[in-house]
């Protein structure tokens, strides 16, 4: 089964994501904070097919997860920034370690199904 890696440090917001996820029939793994959702990254690197981060977190924020994942070639796939941070900078910091859309909170549920749809092939 195809799954997605959320790595955020609000319980809430990981039910409110992993709800969706799993609505439309992908496993959801989750992380509270950045390092936690590397070492998940590692064990799951072939089962992994989207990652849905959040920027500020304690241990290791969301782009740094990124970057280390990126640097070390852990796994390819698209990377969903979900936060509130806007500034340009760190959106462009985001795209240089593999972001490829980054969502303003609060989101639209329909919003993440659409990106979703997007970017994940089904098996």
């Amino acid at each position: 089964m195809v799954k997605v890696l959320i790595v955020d440090d609000a319980f809430a917001q990981r039910e409110q994501l992993k709800n969706i996820i799993t609505d439309r029939g992908y496993e959801v793994l989750e992380a509270c904070d950045g390092q936690e959702g590397f070492e998940l990254a590692i064990k799951n690197k072939n089962d992994i097919a989207l990652i849905i981060c959040d920027f500020n977190m304690p241990v290791m924020d969301g782009i740094s997860m990124c970057k280390k994942i990126k640097e070390e070639n852990i796994l390819n796939v698209p990377i969903f920034m979900i936060t509130t941070e806007s500034s340009l900078e760190l959106k462009e910091l985001g795209k240089s370690v593999g972001i490829k859309a980054w969502l303003l909170k609060p989101f639209d549920p329909n919003i993440i199904a659409q990106i979703m749809q997007k970017f994940i092939n089904k098996e």
